[in-house]
């Protein structure tokens, strides 16, 4: 459990899958980026979501003449992360997810005394 500091990207729960071969998780002062290695694994055969508890799920599968291989793995995600700001790409075999932090709120609002 952490405690005395806030919740990173680095706080993943994520164990390295089958044939993705990398997985790099980074964070910066706007926001996390995860990218993963996925080899010859098309666009179309990649589906991502995110559910209200905050949990990533990525699976993707690459279908060959030879053999089929499948990655299926939960990331548990900051609660800091803005759900509305991802954006995911997949290039020349990696995949990148990128999302924005929520904007802080402060606790209290001053109201104006009007004086009559």
């Amino acid at each position: 459990m952490l405690t005395g500091r806030k919740p990173s990207i680095y706080d993943l729960e994520f164990e390295f899958p089958k044939f993705a071969s990398n997985l790099i998780a980074s964070e910066n002062e706007t926001g996390y980026s995860l990218s993963m290695d996925l080899p010859g694994v098309r666009p179309e055969n990649i589906k991502i979501s995110v559910d209200t508890d905050g949990c990533l799920e990525v699976i993707a599968e690459n279908n060959t003449s030879d053999k089929k291989r499948s990655y299926h793995h939960l990331y548990k995600l900051p609660k800091n992360v803005d759900h509305d700001s991802f954006k995911v790409k997949c290039e020349f075999g990696v995949l990148t997810i990128e999302m924005l932090k929520k904007t802080t709120v402060p606790n209290k609002k001053y109201l104006d005394v009007i004086f009559s």
